[in-house]
């Protein structure tokens, strides 16, 4: 048997996923659907939904979405909050021959895969894109130190992924990279003086990843912890 099925049997408790989702953070979310050119009122596919938080964020801006996900407590608790949601891989629950989205959305799931496993989900994604549509995919960031500590922290984490390494991948299944960026920013804090503190911050991380970039390898390169790419098909 695969350790990550009998990972993933606590893996909900392991998360704090257990119950209602809690609010995600609206403003990433939107920054990462704009890169992706989303439309409005479109049709959304996220696969490895978790507790739902992009879900229950998608469906209030207007869009139809549709959630697949291996663990069968968190589709019952989507369903319950009204959304269409199904047990299981993107391949084993929809059609091929009818399915179309405008965008398949996958936060922090392509780590979980082999090399394998995520070829067969690219070459499968691509058939089910509408014309013109994206894929918007965030995982830790296997170009940068900083994302060593979230790689390293889920046994379940199969693959270390770049931006390079992801346009190998999508490359072989016919489809492109159109954008390979820093996970979107939480700028969300209570006080003027928390989210001052926190925009310095960022300004001194862009900073040293210039600095850095062009020493080492002659161009910036991001070194946030995640990132996010915009993948298109050919």
């Amino acid at each position: 048997m695969d350790h990550r099925d009998t990972l993933y049997r606590t893996y909900a408790s392991f998360k704090s996923w257990e119950g209602a989702a809690g609010p995600g953070d609206d403003t990433t979310y939107a920054v990462e659907v704009m890169r992706a050119g989303l439309k409005p009122r479109s049709m959304i596919l996220e696969i490895g939904f978790g507790d739902g938080r992009f879900l229950d964020w998608v469906a209030r801006e207007g869009h139809n979405v549709t959630g697949v996900e291996l663990i069968e407590d968190l589709v019952i608790s989507a369903r319950r909050r009204g959304h269409k949601a199904f047990h299981g891989t993107a391949q084993s629950v929809l059609d091929a021959t009818e399915d179309r989205f405008d965008l398949i959305v996958a936060f922090d799931v392509f780590e979980h895969l082999t090399a394998d496993e995520l070829l067969d989900l690219m070459r499968f994604a691509k058939t089910i894109l509408a014309p013109g549509g994206r894929m918007l995919a965030q995982f830790p960031n296997g170009s940068s130190p900083f994302g060593i500590h979230i790689q390293n922290g889920d046994l379940t984490h199969m693959l270390t992924l770049t931006g390079e390494g992801m346009m190998q991948i999508t490359h072989a299944a016919g489809m492109k990279i159109t954008g390979v960026y820093n996970a979107a920013r939480c700028k969300k804090g209570g006080a003027v003086h928390g989210r001052l503190k926190k925009r310095a911050g960022y300004l001194a991380r862009d900073a040293i990843e210039v600095t850095v970039g062009f020493l080492y390898f002659g161009h910036r390169i991001p070194l946030d912890p995640n990132l996010t790419v915009i993948i298109g098909g050919t």
